[in-house]
């Protein structure tokens, strides 16, 4: 019995947008029944999982009452990570020590701000005018270089914090969608990210042939909220916590 109880403890959504990825997040869900629920994102916006957000949050009498809510890609989460989690023992583990579990494949040790600035040209300009100009944070807060990083919206958090995160989410995408023209040509500017979608699907998405800084903003928005607001973190990543892996066969299995 308290096996069972364990396991309801916590909720991961797996996001998808096709048949292809839909087949892959059934994967998921046929490992953890009782874990995983599949979450259709439909047409793709310039946010990408990032888009998430406002269906969580008509969802929420289903994961209000969970110690732990998490996102996932279905069709990339574990080839991106290295691993497959085990997420009932990931939950069980940090419930009573920890607010937001993070996922990446290796350690990240270089500041998430200057490190962002390198890799997306405009990136610098646009965090400091949401965070900055418009929210008020202070310079020292929006370049912090203790900022955890966990890409791709893939992490867990107790929904106290997911529900705080989700009303920032909001204020922040408001500010992006009400940009002075200036920052509005740097968000749809090329992020200089080197995806996989064809240059046909993302002129679908965004009007361009190529990826914009958008979704490189807002994946990165969980990190700062978290470590800002104080939540107590912890990033999972390979080689440490091999103790919370998943079997290699079943990591197999969702590849």
């Amino acid at each position: 019995m308290v096996f069972v109880n364990l396991i309801m403890s916590c909720i991961i959504y797996c996001l998808y947008y096709d048949d292809a990825s839909f087949a892959k997040a059934q994967r998921y869900q046929e490992i953890y029944p009782e874990i995983v629920k599949l979450l259709k994102l439909g047409n793709i916006s310039v946010y990408f999982e990032g888009q998430v957000f406002p269906l969580l949050f008509e969802r929420i009498d289903e994961w209000k009452n969970k110690k732990y809510v998490g996102i996932i890609g279905g069709s990339n989460f574990a080839q991106k990570c290295g691993a497959l989690w085990d997420f009932d023992k990931v939950a069980t583990s940090f419930a009573d020590s920890v607010d937001v579990i993070g996922f990446y494949p290796a350690p990240w040790n270089a500041p998430l701000y200057f490190q962002s600035c390198v890799y997306h040209p405009y990136f610098g300009e646009i965090w400091c005018h949401a965070l900055g100009t418009q929210l008020g944070f202070t310079h020292e807060q929006i370049i912090d270089p203790q900022i955890p990083f966990f890409a791709s919206n893939y992490w867990m958090a107790r929904p106290s914090w997911l529900l705080r995160y989700i009303e920032f989410y909001e204020l922040v995408k408001n500010i992006l969608q009400s940009s002075p023209n200036n920052i509005s040509q740097m968000l749809h500017s090329d992020s200089n990210y080197q995806g996989c979608l064809p240059k046909e699907d993302l002129i679908r998405i965004s009007g361009k042939p190529y990826y914009t800084h958008h979704p490189f903003i807002m994946e990165r928005m969980p990190c700062f909220f978290f470590h800002t607001k104080g939540a107590k973190i912890i990033i999972l990543c390979l080689p440490s916590h091999v103790e919370l892996l998943a079997s290699k066969e079943l990591f197999e299995r969702v590849l």
